[in-house]
């Protein structure tokens, strides 16, 4: 009998949550994710694949936002890496700072 996929023992972690401190949140997700790619062995998978199981894994409020971005002149949403980039961006200064009286 043939093993299944290695693929399909492993499912990606819970959406991305953009409550609290998303840029935090985007920091951990974005390390679950990538384990998630190398434990798949999908890490080495075309780009169009491996941004198929990104915005598939990532989660209704983070897939509005990519729907929503622009590209400048050099910027691929084909590319991974570009994506990534684009998300990295957009989450970065997302931070919620608590001040107290």
């Amino acid at each position: 009998m043939k093993n299944p996929p290695m693929d399909r023992d492993f499912k990606p972690r819970p959406e991305l949550s953009l409550q609290g401190n998303p840029s935090e949140n985007w920091r951990r997700w974005q390390q679950r994710f990538e384990l998630y790619l190398t434990a798949t062995e999908s890490d080495s998978k075309e780009d169009d694949i491996k941004i198929a199981r990104l915005l598939s894994a990532i989660g209704p409020e983070a897939l509005e936002r990519f729907n929503h971005f622009t590209w400048a002149t050099g910027e691929d949403k084909a590319k991974y890496k570009d994506v990534m980039d684009k998300f990295q961006r957009e989450f970065a200064g997302m931070k919620r700072v608590v001040f107290s009286r």
